[in-house]
């Protein structure tokens, strides 16, 4: 009786101890989170026709028709200096530390550098194809929406040389940057599509209007929605809790 006892102890311990090592092999085996959310202290930064320095006093505005920029000084209430960049300048952005201007010119597809200790043009890089929208990730790297190709530009402000061409859904437009998101707005489609940096692709699209009315597109680019821990549906609920959660910190 004592023999069977022990003997029904140890199977159960033999058992309780395989079930553990198959849930510790089966946990290991899962895929990790394909990418965290940036903090609260992360700053989001978007393209357009005017940009803030982070030093809060200096504006710098695209001046469509003259083919110029202005620096300007809020604190002061004046102009600084105009400085002649290209033909249409579209977006303009600042890099984080200020010690540059990035301004892209969709008339002749440049983007023109400005060394803003000197305040002038310090290089101009030949992007082409239409450039629309322009965001700096730090005082080296930009990227820029190219219109006519379909492509967003991965660009070495030092070197002057195109590093990555990333393909994007047709007519990209506005971009926005929050840490390892860069979010692309798509002229006519009313798209919006994420660039995952790390993997300097597409990770997914939604498109307004299919998506109020119920129909979910599938992911597009090369990650697919299995990278994401689900479907289609839950990819697109993390982009949206993305950006609210980017303007909640607002």
């Amino acid at each position: 009786m004592i023999r069977s006892s022990s003997r029904r102890a140890l199977l159960a311990v033999l058992i309780a101890g395989l079930l553990l090592s198959l849930a510790v092999l089966v946990r290991a085996q899962q895929p990790r989170p394909l990418y965290a959310l940036p903090d609260g202290n992360t700053r989001a930064v978007s393209s357009g026709s005017l940009a803030l320095a982070n030093n809060g006093r200096t504006l710098l505005v695209a001046n469509m028709l003259s083919g110029t920029v202005s620096i300007v000084d809020i604190a002061q209430r004046q102009v600084e200096a105009e400085i002649a960049v290209g033909a249409d300048p579209r977006a303009v952005a600042f890099t984080p530390d200020g010690s540059r201007a990035l301004v892209v010119s969709r008339g002749d597809g440049t983007l023109a550098v400005i060394d803003m200790q000197v305040r002038s043009v310090e290089r101009t890089i030949d992007v082409g194809g239409q450039p629309y929208g322009v965001v700096a990730r730090d005082a080296s790297t930009a990227y820029v929406a190219l219109q006519s190709t379909s492509e967003v530009l991965r660009v070495d402000l030092v070197s002057g040389e195109i590093v990555t061409r990333i393909p994007v859904p047709a007519m990209p437009a506005g971009l926005a940057l929050w840490g390892d998101f860069l979010y692309v707005t798509h002229f006519w489609s009313g798209e919006l599509s994420l660039i995952y940096l790390p993997q300097q692709a597409v990770a997914f699209a939604l498109r307004a209007l299919a998506d109020l009315a119920g129909q979910r597109e599938p992911p597009l680019g090369d990650i697919g929605d299995e990278a994401f821990g689900g479907g289609a549906g839950h990819a697109q609920r993390l982009l949206v809790a993305c950006c609210l959660e980017e303007q909640a910190e607002r």
